[in-house]
């Protein structure tokens, strides 16, 4: 009887792993995640546009990366308002459902002045610095979680192989 609760014991809780690492879920566990995509969003955005891109050529490479969903919907939100006439200042709204509202701001000064890179250098060395901190705060969460990983392991583990060694003693006496 005993092995068998111990598999299941086992088999829920790695089903229980497998089935949040596959959810959306650990994205909002992970504070880094969303931190880091806005760094590469606007480091990139810095990099095409530096390189000659227009911001709607840099916006059009971006949707097709490898973003979260949620980034790819906004950027092609952001394109296609560009593409039926809308002004780049007015599509870049569509940014702040992963960007900050200031950070939204940097890049429609940016398209005013002509030079959004360079508007773009000093918010993509702070939002780099974010992302660094945001980095550690989750690893400290992955490190803690994975102890009480270790724990629960060890203590189905420990149950596997004394539950049946008192229960076979009990059976003795």
């Amino acid at each position: 009887e005993h092995p068998l609760v111990y598999l299941a014991l086992i088999s829920s809780f790695v089903g229980g792993v497998i089935g949040l690492v596959k959810s959306p879920l650990w994205r909002k566990l992970i504070p880094a995640y969303g931190d880091f995509e806005r760094f590469k969003f606007l480091s990139w955005l810095k990099v095409l546009t530096s390189a000659g891109f227009s911001v709607y050529s840099a916006l059009l490479f971006l949707s097709e990366s490898s973003f979260s969903k949620k980034v790819k919907e906004a950027l092609e939100d952001a394109v296609s308002d560009i593409e039926s006439g809308v002004s780049i200042e007015s599509a870049v709204e569509h940014l702040k459902g992963f960007l900050k509202p200031s950070e939204v701001s940097f890049i429609k000064t940016g398209v005013k002045t002509g030079d959004i890179s360079r508007e773009l250098e000093p918010l993509v060395r702070v939002v780099e610095k974010e992302a660094e901190r945001s980095v550690k705060k989750s690893s400290t969460i992955i490190n803690l979680i994975t102890l009480l990983i270790a724990g629960i392991m060890i203590t189905v583990i420990y149950a596997g192989i004394v539950i049946p060694l008192t229960t076979g003693i009990q059976r003795a006496i």
